[in-house]
């Protein structure tokens, strides 16, 4: 499910950022670099789309996000 998903990405900011994530503001979740120092671009913009606010534009299923960490090879 996608809310899974969006928990998910939740939990992951939170747990690079050492505190909780961000509140999103009206244009969607902020950018969480500047909270997690090394979070490399591709691994945000991946967490980024899992806690995007419109389910349709995140992710459609856990494999597709497995395929993406996949391609980031971190």
């Amino acid at each position: 499910l996608r809310s899974d998903l969006f928990a998910l990405g939740m939990s992951a900011l939170e747990a690079y950022a050492g505190r909780p994530a961000p509140r999103a503001g009206p244009n969607g979740p902020a950018d969480p670099r500047p909270l997690a120092d090394g979070l490399p671009q591709g691994l945000a913009q991946l967490l980024l789309s899992l806690v995007a606010r419109a389910p349709s534009e995140r992710p459609p299923h856990a494999a597709a996000v497995l395929e993406a960490l996949d391609r980031l090879r971190l």
